[in-house]
């Protein structure tokens, strides 16, 4: 997968000598290189109804920190990357709606810790008589600490989020 990456990103790539490499600080760029090389961006297209509703969803710069646990029971720290969606919804050929969406369209709703969470889901959950309704989990990574929403878009630029109950819900 990485060579794959890599070749199709060829004219980002930099080759790196290893008399280049003095500090730690160098090598963390050139991870930091490497990961923006390998950001996933998922690009979705949907027509329903009389609406075409296209997004993608595409990895950030921002980490976001978290420990986990090695086999020996060693406490680590690592992270991920924050998401952002860009929305573009057309109805009969003409645009009616578009945002960026990130994590902190959300901030309102989530506690201090919000540097802690990362835009994880983002998908259509259904049309009806409101509008397009959207199915969003900010969530803190690799943990079940989640908050999720419903971003519903009424009609031109208009939109709406509502907190759903995950004990509700069932999540």
């Amino acid at each position: 997968m990485f060579l794959l990456v890599a070749c199709k990103n060829k004219n980002t790539s930099e080759t790196v000598n290893n008399s280049d490499i003095t500090t730690v600080a160098d090598i963390e760029k050139i991870n930091d290189t490497i990961q923006e090389t390998l950001k996933k961006t998922v690009q979705k297209d949907t027509i329903i109804q009389d609406f075409k509703v296209h997004y993608t969803l595409t990895e950030t710069s921002e980490k976001i920190y978290f420990f986990q646990y090695d086999e020996s029971g060693k406490k680590e720290k690592t992270y991920s990357f924050d998401k952002i969606v860009e929305l573009d919804i057309t109805k009969s050929s003409s645009p009616i709606f578009s945002k960026r969406i990130s994590k902190y369209d959300f901030k309102k709703y989530i506690p201090n810790e919000f540097q802690n969470y990362q835009l994880s889901v983002f998908q259509i959950e259904q049309v009806d008589a409101r509008g397009i309704v959207f199915f969003i989990n900010i969530c803190k990574p690799d943990s079940d600490e989640c908050y999720t929403f419903n971003l519903t878009v009424k009609n031109k630029n208009s939109f709406e989020i509502n907190e759903v109950d995950n004990e509700k819900e069932g999540y």
